[in-house]
């Protein structure tokens, strides 16, 4: 199969047959060829087949998308699928979306191009209470909190959330915002937030809260590049293990953390202001 590169006897290991059967074009009556043709045509697009032949070998945090494949594992082919598209078709080694530069917004993506993660300084307080009550406007059964209650919330409240994560000791925040942003200064509007949180009890447990990326940043990496930045955060300071959690139905937000080394502890929690429940997960840091 040329879109991907596959050798003779990878494809005829894929499709279940021998190689008289490749020669001779009696493919029709194998599902596998336009499961395959169809899963590959938009990544084919977006990248062009020579990067999508280099990522098809490349390892991922699931493994390679080609031993996937030969052990007919099709779920996990597309979950590798999936990965790249959340990262906007950006492969980790370099390659991205022709006609632009790595992140670059393509069809089915955002307004916003490659993200860059900062951590907050103690002037962001503004700009976090607009960002948190953004997120809470537009994913309401994703937070555990509520927009009425932090749009109540002093200003003072939000000067603290600024200035104790701008230290960076107990507790930190990290903005994703647009590359084109002012690297030396605050820069545009942050589309995307994570915070994370050395549990008070436990020093070797950190807490990942309020992740959100904006609508407009999809498809970009920048809900894994948050996640990494508190993951390092986190490991710094000493944590041995990071917990979150997702609302049940949440598919994306499951996705993305379980990409990111996050599993399920199976304990199931209330979500709080509705009738909604979510999965505690969590991964372990470090070595």
């Amino acid at each position: 199969m040329d879109r991907l590169g596959l050798t003779e006897d990878e494809l005829c290991q894929v499709l279940g047959v021998d190689p008289l059967t490749v020669i001779g074009g009696a493919l029709d009556d194998k599902p596998q060829l336009p499961i395959l043709l169809a899963l590959t045509g938009e990544a084919a697009e977006r990248v062009g087949e020579d990067v999508l032949r280099r990522w098809l070998r490349a390892s991922g945090p699931g493994g390679r998308p080609v031993d996937h494949l030969l052990a007919g594992d099709f779920p996990a082919f597309e979950d590798d699928l999936a990965a790249l598209e959340d990262r906007g078709f950006v492969l980790r080694g370099g390659g991205g979306p022709r006609g632009g530069g790595a992140g670059s917004p393509g069809e089915g993506s955002g307004g916003v191009g490659a993200v860059r993660i900062r951590l907050v300084t103690s002037a962001d307080a503004e700009a976090i209470r607009d960002t948190r009550l953004r997120a809470l406007a537009d994913a309401p059964l994703a937070f555990g909190s509520t927009l009425a209650r932090e749009a109540a919330y002093p200003p003072e409240r939000w000067a603290n959330w600024a200035r104790d994560s701008a230290r960076a000791e107990t507790q930190a925040t990290y903005f994703a915002v647009a590359a084109t942003s002012e690297a030396g200064g605050a820069g545009g509007a942050p589309v995307g937030l994570v915070f994370g949180v050395i549990d008070a009890e436990d020093p070797a447990l950190a807490h990942l809260f309020a992740m959100w990326v904006a609508p407009e940043a999809r498809r970009t990496g920048a809900g894994g590049a948050l996640v990494d930045a508190i993951v390092a955060w986190a490991t710094a300071r000493g944590a041995r293990t990071m917990r979150t959690a997702v609302t049940l139905g949440n598919d994306g937000a499951a996705r993305l953390y379980e990409r990111a080394g996050f599993r399920s502890t199976g304990l199931l929690e209330p979500l709080g202001h509705s009738d909604a429940e979510i999965a505690v997960l969590e991964r372990p840091l470090g070595g």
